[in-house]
């Protein structure tokens, strides 16, 4: 029962009784006009049959549910974008006057799922296939459990950059099927937020709801924001690349641990090439929603079709069938009161050396001055939900930009407990963030800085070598509450983090650590 039902049950109660006991006490008439016995009589029966219309109203709706007539969403999140998709999904099922709910994929079972019937599952794949950490448990647990009469759907967040794109939303929609529920609709792939997919989504959900119009999902606009500065930080090195981005912008608004989605454009000169290749005038003027754009400015956000599938197409024929580009999501590096938003982006090439669409974006083509357009994502997942414990922060690469904004959270605010390890290829190159780093070490804000750089010894030296170095520190800090917060490759250092942790911790405390919410991970 709930706690409004149980209230009011013993608000009712209480009412019944004081009536009994006044009208115990008070036997005669207390005044010339009150009610006669039948009255009084009545007026009991009226309030015993208000309580019971509210008890059959309370048993209706939670029988209802446990026989599966509402919505189950369940959601496998890595940065927050398949739990909000989830969230928003089950308050505008509700609104419609579907019964829904929205839970981690991990708090539900196959008993769960045979009694609710109906079940949405949204999940994102992270690094090369695999599922977010938090629903590593789903899976296995769902083996040889039988789902007949359940029926569900699946959408699947995933970046078609990856080759196992979506693998982890195929690999849910396979266990299902292979239990026996039936899907409601196919499979829904969305390559990285393509909003055609999504709306392809919310489309379906109305017609669970009986074609009833649903809210919106209500994700923040992109918002143009000014590119001020980029600057190499490893140049000479034998790494890739890694440039500091800075932006300014009118919304600052985030916090440590949050995520900038970017909207990247083609390169300029690709989009000239593909004009001279299709011999399409970029200056065409197209009708988009009720504004005129040239046909130029159009492909400049849009994936570039081959020239042969579009021969004998018009350009306002083009325009009607072009994608939108791929949004990239890069780890803040910064927080607001520092007045600019940072970015620690490496660049990715591709087998033909060319550069990668987002990274490339930023730290190539787009003019100096002129506007990135980004929305910010909150990743709760990620922030610092413990800001007066021990943070231990260990980060390789370019993981070090979401473990800086942290770091820079605490400074400002005279939070010291902060240990730092930190893993790269070269000193004299990598060493992101150095003279910062020191700045706060020699201040006490970081009370540990602990690097490893790979290239710099006979043997390759990573940060996991270093954690284990210092377990009995990393045990010491974990007993006095510390949480931990890890950011960089999911392929290669995390897992190898984890196993020490693991090791020095052992595997109760680790899971109570994951449970409690004391060790977080965004990787990548």
């Amino acid at each position: 029962m709930s706690r409004s039902a149980l209230g009011n049950s013993l608000l009712l109660s209480l009412l019944a009784a004081a009536a009994a006991a006044l009208g115990y006490w008070q036997r005669d008439p207390w005044w010339q006009g009150a009610p006669s016995s039948l009255r009084l009589g009545l007026a009991g029966l009226a309030l015993v049959a208000f309580a019971l219309l509210c008890f059959f109203c309370l048993r209706s709706r939670e029988t209802r549910a446990s026989d599966g007539q509402g919505i189950l969403l369940l959601w496998a999140s890595q940065t927050g974008f398949a739990m909000q998709l989830a969230e928003q999904g089950a308050a505008a099922l509700a609104q419609a006057g579907v019964s829904a709910h929205a839970l981690p994929l991990e708090a539900a079972n196959a008993a769960m799922l045979r009694q609710h019937r109906r079940v949405l599952l949204i999940a994102s794949t992270t690094g090369e296939g695999d599922c977010p950490e938090h629903a590593a448990s789903f899976l296995p647990g769902l083996q040889a459990e039988p789902l007949a009469g359940v029926q569900y759907a699946v959408l699947a967040l995933g970046d078609s950059r990856y080759q196992a794109f979506c693998a982890y939303g195929k690999q849910l929609d396979a266990a299902m099927h292979a239990a026996g529920a039936v899907a409601l609709f196919p499979r829904i792939d969305v390559d990285a937020g393509n909003p055609k997919a999504l709306e392809a989504w919310h489309n379906q959900l109305s017609e669970l709801a009986g074609g009833a119009a649903l809210a919106a999902p209500a994700f923040a606009e992109p918002q143009p924001w000014r590119l001020m500065a980029r600057q190499c930080l490893n140049p000479g090195g034998v790494a890739d690349s890694a440039w500091e981005i800075t932006l300014s912008g009118e919304n600052m608004d985030w916090q440590a641990g949050d995520v900038a989605v970017i909207t990247p454009c083609n390169a300029p000169q690709r989009v000239r090439e593909w004009l001279l290749e299709t011999r399409l005038d970029g200056e065409t003027r197209i009708d988009r929603h009720g504004t005129l754009i040239s046909l130029q400015d159009l492909l400049a956000y849009a994936r570039l079709p081959a020239a042969e599938s579009i021969a004998g197409h018009t350009a306002a024929e083009i325009a009607a069938q072009i994608v939108p580009l791929p949004v990239r999501e890069y780890s803040i590096a910064s927080i607001p009161a520092e007045g600019a938003l940072k970015l620690l982006v490496r660049q990715m090439r591709d087998a033909q050396g060319e550069l990668g669409l987002g990274s490339g974006w930023l730290t190539a083509h787009a003019p100096l001055g002129s506007e990135i357009w980004l929305r910010i994502r909150s990743n709760p997942a990620f922030h610092d939900t413990s800001p007066d414990a021990p943070m231990i922060l260990i980060g390789s690469g370019t993981g070090i930009a979401g473990l800086r904004a942290h770091l820079a959270a605490r400074a400002a605010r005279g939070m010291g407990r902060n240990w730092l390890l930190f893993g790269e290829r070269q000193a004299a190159h990598d060493f992101h963030f150095e003279a910062e780093l020191l700045h706060w070490q020699r201040q006490g804000l970081i009370e540990h800085l602990d690097t490893a750089f790979s290239r710099d010894g006979a043997a390759p030296r990573y940060v996991q070598h270093v954690l284990a170095e210092h377990s009995a520190r990393l045990r010491d800090w974990v007993a006095q509450g510390a949480v931990i917060y890890v950011c960089g490759s999911l392929q290669r250092m995390a897992p190898a983090v984890d196993a020490v942790i693991l090791q020095t911790l052992g595997k109760t405390l680790h899971d109570q650590l994951q449970a409690e919410g004391r060790y977080r991970r965004e990787v990548y």
